[in-house]
């Protein structure tokens, strides 16, 4: 009697090619052209076991899970059904084992595809228990496990800002009450009305703007030029001038400010937006430089050669080849300056005493009188405060993402 059952695999994959193709290969019934799988052809696998695609299902054009230098930007992903004949594969196991992972390899080499999960019937792997069969139950309990934590994470992180934000809703009567709400019963802005019309909130968002902003034009002006002295420049010193600058950026700022403002009393800097500016630009100017350094080694020298012998001077090359091809780096520099200025807490409080300077973080202890705190007006300057970083991060998040994992293997 014949056996009329199938052991169906049921892939979720990521390629650059159309799903059906990827699909024709992982079935064996269409091979590349270039490769051959392991033990043998693909079409000659196919027809010893007469595999069969019964359903592909095209999940959408996106950008890939797990981003890497060799996956495209965007890519397709598939939901593809294989069928493998059991009387095609008796007790040959191994064999079965051998093709799908050759064609797997086949696709991963040549088209940059990615099986995000293989699902193989239950009762098969009951049957026939084997190591390769072992791995998809392995992997989709680590991909359970890791979603369950980025889950906990994700609400961790999300729980303070929604109770800023319903805080900064609430009325004062229900802030102050005996029982805590997680929802606003009678939602109301008034909170964010007196925030702007009854407090100087404005001047701290104008005082943190202009202090964030010229930190991070500074920081990209010094760190482009020192970060390329040390990369292309041969001087004596260069050396120890690249471990003093990671020297400077590993000191705790809590054991500086302290000599800092007796620096800033005698140069007359405090309660000013220079005096701050100068203070950050201690702590940005040595990351934004040590970072820059390694992404600009890695551009190729011989651009730069090229355009020096064409007519090029030094500071030309720098702005018209390095920072043209160093976007990605200079964007995790901005995002970096800008979030450090705007965030800082410790010089602002020491060195600014003036309600005129004051920036956004020193601004909200003025919430605080006494025993009393203002908890609507404050949660919703505290919400406030959060959107320009999150609003820049969003712009140039691509850019943040790609010179954050290439900086981290180039240089």
């Amino acid at each position: 009697m014949r056996d009329q059952r199938v052991v169906r695999c049921t892939y979720y994959l990521e390629s650059k090619i159309e799903p059906a193709r990827a699909a024709a290969i992982l079935a064996g019934e269409q091979s590349s052209g270039t490769f051959v799988s392991v033990p043998g052809e693909s079409a000659e696998l196919h027809e010893r076991h007469g595999a069969q695609v019964v359903d592909v299902q095209h999940l959408g054009h996106r950008s890939p899970s797990l981003p890497s230098r060799t996956h495209p930007e965007k890519v397709h992903a598939a939901r593809v059904v294989v069928e493998w004949p059991m009387e095609n594969i008796g007790t040959d196991l191994a064999t079965l084992q051998t093709t799908i992972a050759g064609n797997l390899f086949e696709l991963q080499e040549l088209f940059a595809c990615r099986v995000l999960d293989l699902q193989l019937p239950a009762e098969f792997i009951a049957a026939h228990p084997g190591p390769a069969f072992g791995i998809s139950g392995t992997r989709r309990l680590l991909q359970w496990t890791g979603n369950i934590l980025l889950a906990i994470l994700l609400v961790w992180t999300l729980v303070p800002f929604y109770w800023m934000v319903a805080t900064s809703l609430k009325k004062d009567k229900e802030i102050y009450g005996y029982e805590a709400t997680l929802i606003p019963r009678q939602p109301t802005l008034d909170a964010y009305r007196r925030l702007l019309t009854k407090t100087p909130f404005l001047k701290y968002v104008r005082n943190s703007t202009i202090i964030a902003v010229t930190t991070t034009l500074a920081s990209l002006v010094f760190g482009c030029l020192g970060a390329y002295a040390l990369a292309r420049l041969r001087f004596p010193g260069r050396a120890l001038i690249a471990r003093g600058l990671v020297f400077t950026y590993l000191v705790p700022p809590a054991l500086l400010f302290i000599p800092l403002f007796a620096v800033m009393s005698v140069l007359r800097l405090t309660d000013t937006h220079e005096g701050l500016i100068l203070a950050y630009l201690g702590f940005t100017v040595p990351f934004c430089t040590w970072l820059l350094m390694g992404y600009f080694r890695s551009v190729p020298l011989e651009l730069e050669e090229a355009a020096l012998v064409d007519g090029c001077s030094r500071l030309g090359s720098l702005v018209r080849i390095i920072l043209p091809m160093s976007l990605p780096a200079l964007a995790v520099v901005a995002f970096f300056s800008f979030t450090q200025a705007w965030n800082e807490f410790l010089y602002a409080n020491v060195f600014v005493n003036s309600v005129e300077v004051r920036t956004i973080t020193t601004g909200l202890t003025l919430f605080i009188v006494e025993d009393v705190f203002f908890w609507g007006p404050m949660m919703g300057a505290a919400f406030l405060s959060t959107i320009p970083p999150v609003l820049i991060y969003l712009v140039f998040q691509r850019w943040v993402v790609k010179g954050l994992t290439l900086g981290a293997v180039k240089g």
